[in-house]
């Protein structure tokens, strides 16, 4: 993965770290969800982070379905993200 994906990966993970620990305080934002997207984000560069999703998932089934709400949402929107070339010109 090229270095600069991969520090706009963690750049964006630890963003919603941050969003999910203010959610969880905040009764506006969802803060688990945002934990649980910033956790998927994170487990994408950095080995540390896989593996508490893998014991997280594991250990917590209710939570291991949140990581697949959130890694679809991560998906949904990376989809959006990606330029389209447009192959007809």
């Amino acid at each position: 993965m090229a270095r600069r994906k991969q520090f706009w990966l963690r750049i964006a993970g630890w963003f919603f770290i941050v969003l999910g620990v203010l959610g969880l305080v905040l009764p506006f934002l969802q803060g688990v969800l945002f934990l649980l997207i910033g956790l998927y984000l994170l487990s994408l560069v950095d080995g540390r982070a896989r593996l508490a999703r893998q014991r997280l998932r594991r250990r917590y089934p209710a939570i291991g379905r949140g990581l697949d709400e959130a890694e679809t949402w991560v998906k949904r929107r990376r989809r959006r993200w990606r330029p389209t070339t447009d192959s007809a010109s």
